[in-house]
């Protein structure tokens, strides 16, 4: 939280941290990445800032995969309060092994 009560966008950034693991458990993603010793290493990020997130709010997140290619995989996270998003966020990981 910052000054006005306000989620800051490291706090943002954790969070989206926080989801992305839920989600490689959630998927069996996880238990792929520790079966091969591979480990996800987010090389970009992209957010759009939409609506300010207050302190008490409740917060839905939801990470899909975007897409996969040869080297990356694109994961797309979003944040919502009230049915109305505030973030969106592109995560570009590179699979290390």
């Amino acid at each position: 939280m910052d000054d006005y009560f306000e989620m800051n966008n490291g706090r943002i950034l954790t969070l989206y941290n926080l989801s992305r693991m839920n989600f490689a458990v959630r998927t069996g993603l996880g238990r792929q990445l520790f079966k091969q010793r591979w480990n996800l290493i987010v090389a970009g990020t992209s957010i759009q800032y939409r609506k300010r997130v207050r302190a008490f709010d409740k917060v839905t997140m939801k990470t899909q995969i975007a897409g996969i290619d040869a080297r990356w995989i694109y994961i797309e996270q979003s944040m919502w309060v009230k049915g109305k998003p505030c973030f969106l966020c592109f995560f570009e990981s590179e699979t290390l092994f």
